[in-house]
């Protein structure tokens, strides 16, 4: 499984674990995350523990 870390504006972080079926998916996966303030950030295996060439392309950061 994949570890997603999910920042909120409000300063609250929370990990999810995605399954390991995302990579049967063309590099696309969608899933629902429950906030009560927006999201500004998402990065993807928050502990470097998998493989990786191009950890720069594991985050997404919400425009203001």
């Amino acid at each position: 499984p994949v570890i997603a870390k999910i920042t909120e504006s409000n300063g609250q972080s929370h990990e999810i674990n995605l399954p390991v079926e995302i990579w049967q998916r063309s590099g696309k996966w969608t899933f629902a995350y429950t906030s009560t303030s927006p999201v500004t950030s998402i990065v993807i295996d928050p502990h470097t523990q998998l493989p990786d060439i191009n950890r720069v392309n594991n985050t997404w950061k919400a425009t203001q």
